[in-house]
């Protein structure tokens, strides 16, 4: 019976170990994605950017602020109308600080920070540097034999703005 409980126990720490391993893995795998995100907002490539986030996203894809809900289309449309408005991605930087399996889905862990500087117009005059740091709850999903992302809730958020934070 001894035996019996030790076979039980040491089973459980080895599936335990391997679906740490797992996670470790899927981590890297979604490290290597927004690292792939990050190099293109850095070059302001709008197409490359739509391009990687159409292959890498479900067609339902939404992203969550804490003031607004938009498809996958409409913050490419939105970043389509911002991104000339910017002068230069200075960083762009996101980490997955960690993945967990929730019913069949992986919820990543993502902490990104970008950096970057407007250009002067008239509506907000003289340029200005604004840093973006947020920490988001990521959650992808098995299709078509990939994983894909499916929504992108952002949990904590600060804005600054020339040295100042705006408030939300």
């Amino acid at each position: 019976m001894k035996n019996l409980k030790s076979l039980i126990v040491v089973g459980i720490l080895a599936a335990a170990g391997i679906a740490t391993a797992s996670q470790a893995d899927m981590a890297k795998k979604l490290q290597t994605i927004y690292s792939k995100l990050d190099a293109l907002s850095l070059k302001k490539d709008m197409a490359g950017l739509t391009k990687l986030l159409n292959q890498v996203s479900t067609p339902d894809c939404i992203f969550v602020s804490k003031t607004q809900k938009m498809t996958r289309d409409q913050t490419m449309q939105q970043m389509a109308v911002v991104m000339p408005k910017i002068d230069t991605v200075t960083t762009s930087t996101s980490h997955v600080d960690g993945v967990k399996m929730v019913g069949g889905s992986l919820v990543a862990s993502v902490h990104q920070t970008v950096a970057m500087t407007t250009k002067p117009t008239k509506e907000t005059g003289p340029a200005h540097k604004i840093v973006q740091k947020t920490s988001s709850e990521d959650t992808w999903v098995k299709s078509g034999g990939t994983w894909k992302l499916k929504i992108s809730k952002i949990v904590t958020e600060t804005i600054i703005q020339d040295g100042k934070e705006i408030k939300m």
